[in-house]
């Protein structure tokens, strides 16, 4: 009911309390500094929900916290871009020169897709489904590109912000013109499931005493994470 009445233009000014509030209520991170993120366990202390924590990947000690988050989410896209190319190779066409010029130029010259008539999940024509989890997901996961290297909540958020903008305007400008809701719901939606998997990520692996469970659930909460640690050498 409260997201029918949000005006597009004012979207950005909701998605900046949200991140203010983030950020008065985060604690700095070096206060939970740990050698492996996993202290406390036995006295019971990492059972809070804490919004600041240890990087997931503590063994690099943080060297590529600003580059890593970005290799990441610059692979992840255009690994999208080559599954939409795939699903979708009318609309995606790299051949079609002319008419993705054509598009580009109204994409940055014309407002972005939004359609007051229908509801807001689907003012830009894609299905309220696709739009809250497809987009949802995928703001998860650049938000926890940063998050797992011990961003703070807010610093996560821009990431995931500037992903968005990115994709809308750099990447998807080229074949429709770049969509209100997304820009808004990919890292408003993006950061509160991408902190509910990092908390979930940081629960299961300082209180699951069985490793093969552990690395399990660690791996199925953040994959993209899992293989990014394990191709740069991180200790789980």
């Amino acid at each position: 009911m409260f997201l029918k009445i949000i005006h597009p233009t004012r979207g950005y000014g909701v998605l900046a309390v949200f991140v203010l509030l983030l950020t008065f209520s985060a604690v700095p991170a070096e206060a939970e500094a740990e050698t492996n993120g996993e202290a406390d366990a036995d006295s019971g202390k990492g059972a809070g929900f804490e919004l600041a924590g240890p990087p997931l990947c503590s063994a690099m000690d943080c060297k590529f916290r600003v580059l890593s988050p970005a290799v990441r989410i610059a692979v992840t896209e255009l690994l999208m871009v080559a599954g939409l190319m795939v699903i979708f190779p009318d609309e995606l066409d790299p051949r079609a020169v002319e008419a993705n010029k054509e598009q580009f130029v109204r994409s940055w010259t014309q407002p972005p897709n939004f359609d007051t008539r229908a509801r807001i999940f689907e003012s830009d024509g894609d299905p309220w489904a696709f739009n809250v989890f497809a987009h949802g997901l995928f703001g998860s996961e650049t938000y926890l590109a940063a998050r797992g290297w011990g961003h703070s909540p807010p610093i996560a958020v821009l990431f995931s912000i500037i992903s968005s903008m990115v994709w809308e305007y750099v990447i998807e400008s080229w074949s429709q013109q770049p969509s209100m809701i997304d820009m808004f719901w990919t890292p408003l939606g993006g950061s509160l499931f991408g902190e509910l998997r990092y908390q979930a990520y940081m629960a299961a692996k300082r209180g699951i005493p069985y490793k093969g469970l552990r690395i399990a659930l660690m791996i199925i909460l953040d994959p993209i994470g899992e293989l990014e640690r394990l191709i740069v050498g991180c200790q789980r």
